[in-house]
Parts: structure tokens; C-alpha cells; sequence
């Protein structure tokens, strides 16, 4: 099959016959009204009448939503006008539009590429599927669950799937976006059930396993070929079912996690054969005065002071955690090894400024330090995994290489700034915040998160104090030899 996702930058393909160019509500008359049924609704008390509210907003909110993917069209378009103009990027015209339009959307970074190509054969394929997300009849989640699997077919797919559903306006009444994106795989099946075959076929060569911190614990997934998966599944139930008939106490979801790691490290019912570097970072109160300043795991966020303790004693109190309540379940079964590096903050603890090292290596000293300080992707609202040190003010424009100019980040936010009008700048140094302007007039602001505490805490005289002494800091950390 055809795969003709991505923008390009051509004009719009023709409507197909039988269907209407989708047009704007009047809002002007929506407002209006909803003013009036707001009012009467919610002073009422009448659930009918509330419930009839809901329904009236959910609609207007997808109308607002086919605009609003209208609008990401055209930001994706004059990007590409803009590098053709520049000649940069000539193989990925696209560069930088998805963290624009993500930024302007509140919206994680990630994701928001399958966001835009989805947008564009909204746009340039299916004008009936259009037109009922402009009318408020589908949801914006309805929508990318729809477009989802069709991705990778043809033009001439997604036409005949659109005028189907010209044909059957109730096509997708009541539909779950489970069931929308099924709808759209039967389509596909029913049109190239032999090529769909080999896809599935094909499967192994797109597996992968990944791990992903998140508030509480890490979260390992993946993707298998389709009878190795129902096999594992199987496998994990009937011993879990077994074990548990025995008298085994755990529940059917830890058997299972704790059957799957043990065949993976083939530790049976012994310690893993892992080993966990940790790279805390706490106040010496926390770790020595028994004080509950929160600890910063990096690679994960934050965790309380407690556990922090017990993790660095793990491999050596095994017998006597902190909290004798604490099921060690599989904790203690991993050992783990500490190394201390210390890190300065400014007056009041909260934010980080310089670190003891004397080496110029940027990769290991400069780099980890930004880590430490921005934890996560600088941009505002992204949640893709940071593993680059970025230049605020690019290095081809004079920015230097410090701890100042650095940024912690994704690699697709890296990439992201090359585009030709998205310019950074250095704000201030305390905390250190950059102003992001993805294009003239448009700006956002981006803060180090405080290492201590959930709000800073300002200090007017210490504030006053603070500006040389942390940029004084921040340059030795970076220059000396």
C-alpha cells in the first residue's frame, strides 16, 4: 500500500464528487445563545437542562477543534514556504511546525507529529469527514482514532472511505475511538486483505521494548508479533492461575510482572542480577539529619526523602527498612551503588547554580549538570524523554557552550529550533528561564524546576545578592581547568 502521510507542501488534492467544502459555524450566533443556556442551566439546577449544556459545549468545543486543525494546516504549509525560501531543511520541510502547533496547543511534544499528518489528509482526503467535525457531529478524539490506521494507505482509500461515510452520515454515531479506529482497519482489510496479511506477517521486524519513568514506577512496554504476544499472555496467566492455586498470596498482575522480570534476568527466586547507579540528589540534611527535603532521582523526578534513604541502604539493611510495614516484595532484590558529587545552590537552596567538578568534558560534566538542574524537556508542556544538551542561543548564532546558554532536552525539541525564524534567549539566571519566540510576536516562557520544594520561596535581599555570585558560579563551573 501507498503511504501518503507527510506534508509536502503541494496544493490540496480536489473534493471528491458528491460532497460539500466544509464551512466555518457561526460563532457570533453560538455565543449568543450559549450566553442565555449557560445562565438558565446552571441557576436552575435542572439536570436535563445541564446535561442538554454538556452536550450543546462538546460540539461547540469539536467545531473549535476543526478550526483549530484548520489553523495547524496553514502553520504547516508556511513553514514549508519557509524553508524552500531559506533552502534549509530541503528533505524535511516540515521541521518545526509540529512543536509550534504542539506548543500553541498546550500539548505535549510528543505526538504532535502524528497530530499534523493526521491534520493533512483531514484536510486534503476526506472534506465529508471535514465537514462533520466542523458541524460538532464528531469529536476531535473520534477524528485521530479514525484517521489513525489510515495513515499508510492510499489517497484513493481514504477517499472511499470519506464518501462511504457521505453516504452513511450515522456511520460514526456512538462510536468509541477504539471502535473508530477498528472501523478504519476493517476498511483497509476489506480493500487489501492480502497485503494486510503480510503486514501481519511482517510484524517482527517492528518490535521493540521500552521503559518509561512515570510518577510511581517505571513503566516497561512493548510491541510483539501477534502470536508470540498471545503466547506470552497465556503463559503469564496459566502460571500466575498455578501459582496462585497453590497458596501463592500475590495478586494475578504481580505474579505476572514478577514471572516476566524473573525470566528475563533468569533470576528464579534470587536477587536480580541488575545493578542500579543511583545519582540522587538531596540536601545533606536529607541524607545525614534524617530531614523530608525531597530527593531528585534523575532519569525519573522526584521521590521522598525516606525512600531515597532506604534505596541507598538497600544493599546493606536488606533485614531493617525504615518503615517495617514496607512489603519488600522484589525492592531488596536488586542491589544498588551510590556516588556522591556535590552540587551548589543559589541562597535558598532551590535552584542549582554550579557543581564542584574541575574538568572541561563537556559531554560527562557540562551535560549532566544541565540534566540535574532542568530535569526534564525545557519546552513548555513537552513530555518526550530529555537526553540532550541544547544550546539556548544556537551555537551558530555565537551562543557559547556553558551552563548558562545550556538546555536540557528532547531530541526532537533540538531539532525543532533549526527552524529559520524560531530564535531563544536567556532570560535570567535565577531561576534560569529561557524565553522561547518560535516566530516574531509569539513567545513562551520555560523555567528550571525549583530542586527543592513545589514554589520558590523569594528572598528579596538574598535576591538582591544573588545575580554575580551565580553567574560568576556558572562560569567556573564551565571554564576552569
Amino acid at each position: 500500500m501507498e503511504h501518503n502521510s507527510g506534508p509536502s507542501g503541494d496544493h490540496p488534492a480536489p473534493v471528491p464528487a458528491g460532497t460539500t467544502p466544509p464551512t466555518h459555524p457561526d460563532f457570533g450566533a453560538i455565543i449568543h445563545d450559549l450566553r442565555f443556556r449557560i445562565t438558565r442551566a446552571i441557576d436552575s439546577g435542572d439536570t436535563a437542562l445541564c446535561l442538554e449544556l454538556i452536550s450543546t459545549l462538546e460540539a461547540t468545543k469539536a467545531s473549535l477543534s476543526a478550526i483549530q486543525a484548520r489553523a495547524a494546516y496553514a502553520v504547516e504549509e508556511q513553514t514549508i514556504s519557509a524553508h524552500r525560501q531559506a533552502g534549509t531543511h530541503l528533505k524535511q520541510l516540515h521541521r518545526g511546525a509540529a512543536s509550534m502547533v504542539a506548543l500553541s496547543r498546550m500539548k505535549p511534544q510528543q505526538g504532535s507529529r502524528v497530530y499534523l499528518d493526521a491534520v493533512r489528509l483531514l484536510q486534503e482526503d476526506m472534506p465529508c469527514l471535514e465537514s462533520r467535525f466542523m458541524a460538532g457531529d464528531v469529536s476531535e478524539d473520534q477524528v485521530l482514532a479514525l484517521l489513525g490506521p489510515l495513515m499508510q494507505a492510499t489517497r484513493e482509500d481514504r477517499y472511499a472511505l470519506d464518501r462511504q461515510y457521505s453516504r452513511n452520515p450515522d456511520m460514526l454515531q456512538g462510536l468509541g475511538t477504539g471502535q473508530c479506529s477498528d472501523l478504519a482497519r476493517k476498511h483497509m482489510d476489506t480493500l487489501h486483505g492480502p497485503e494486510r496479511t503480510a503486514e501481519l506477517h511482517d510484524a517482527d521486524k517492528h518490535r521493540y521494548l521500552r521503559c518509561v519513568a512515570e510518577e510511581k514506577w517505571v513503566r516497561v512496554y512493548g510491541r510483539l508479533p501477534l502470536p508470540e504476544g498471545l503466547a506470552l499472555k497465556q503463559y503469564l496467566e496459566s502460571q500466575a492461575r498455578n501459582l496462585q492455586q497453590r497458596g501463592d498470596k500475590r495478586t494475578h498482575d504481580q505474579l505476572g510482572c514478577d514471572l516476566l522480570m524473573s525470566a528475563l534476568t533468569g533470576a528464579g527466586d534470587g536477587p536480580f542480577p541488575l545493578k542500579l547507579d543511583l545519582q540522587l540528589i538531596m540536601t545533606e540534611r536529607s541524607l545525614f539529619l534524617g530531614a523530608n527535603e525531597p530527593a531528585v532521582l534523575p532519569g525519573y523526578g522526584v521521590i521522598p526523602a525516606q525512600y531515597a534513604r532506604r534505596l541507598l541502604a538497600a544493599p546493606y539493611n536488606v533485614d531493617s527498612p525504615e518503615d517495617e510495614s514496607y512489603d519488600q516484595g522484589t525492592a531488596f532484590r536488586l542491589k544498588a551503588t551510590a556516588a556522591f558529587q556535590r552540587l551548589f545552590t543559589a541562597p535558598g537552596g532551590q535552584d542549582l547554580v554550579a557543581m564542584d567538578s574541575r574538568h572541561r568534558i563537556f559531554p560527562k560534566i557540562l551535560k549532566g549538570f544541565i540534566a540535574d538542574r532542568d530535569v526534564y524537556c525545557r519546552t513548555p508542556y513537552c513530555t518526550n524523554r530529555a537526553s540532550q544538551a541544547d544550546h539556548v542561543v544556537q551555537a551558530a548564532l555565537g551562543g557559547p557552550t556553558s551552563i548558562h546558554n545550556g538546555a536540557w532536552r528532547c531530541r526532537s525539541c533540538n531539532l525543532s529550533k533549526e527552524t529559520p525564524t524560531w530564535r531563544e534567549k536567556l532570560e535570567d539566571l535565577l531561576p534560569h528561564t529561557i524565553r522561547i519566540e518560535p516566530v516574531p510576536g509569539i513567545s513562551y516562557r520555560s523555567k528550571a524546576p525549583p530542586i527543592q520544594g513545589i514554589v520558590r520561596h523569594r528572598v528579596p535581599v538574598l535576591d538582591a545578592r544573588s545575580a554575580f555570585w551565580v553567574q560568576a558560579l556558572g562560569h567556573a563551573a564551565a571554564d576552569t581547568g
